[in-house]
């Protein structure tokens, strides 16, 4: 497996915690400060107490609208450094009827902290528009 694959793998387990739709279940992936960067803008989160109130707010949401796990497709992993590293692809968030109820393409970059890496800017952008990070050593 390489370092990119690794964080591929790091993403994926991340994207399943989402999927429980509880706050707590994610917290621990993100590192304190973190960034969202979103088509609405750019949100600080200090610590992780502003975090979940936002992921609690989204997932209440998620919840109503009938949100039911994720797919996604062209996951790609880079590690830029000893203690950077990126994660890009596309994602749909599906309905219990399964149907589409959003897609997006994400961008995420991880900081190695201590021995664990944290998501430290999360970008989510158009699914069309992501990063090319293949052909690039990993």
């Amino acid at each position: 497996m390489t370092e990119g694959d690794a964080m591929v793998d790091l993403f994926t387990r991340y994207a399943k915690a989402f999927e429980t739709l509880e706050p707590e279940a994610i917290l621990s992936y993100y590192h304190e400060p973190c960034l969202l960067i979103a088509p609405q803008g750019v949100l600080a989160f200090p610590s992780r107490t502003e975090l979940s109130r936002f992921f609690g707010g989204l997932m209440a949401g998620l919840r109503r609208d009938g949100y039911a796990g994720s797919r996604f497709s062209s996951l790609k992993g880079l590690v830029l450094g000893e203690t950077l590293a990126m994660v890009n692809g596309a994602g749909v968030w599906m309905k219990r009827d399964g149907s589409e109820l959003r897609r997006f393409g994400f961008t995420y970059s991880f900081q190695l902290t201590g021995s664990e890496w944290r998501i430290v800017v999360a970008a989510v952008h158009d699914p069309d528009k992501g990063l090319s990070l293949g052909g690039l050593p990993s």
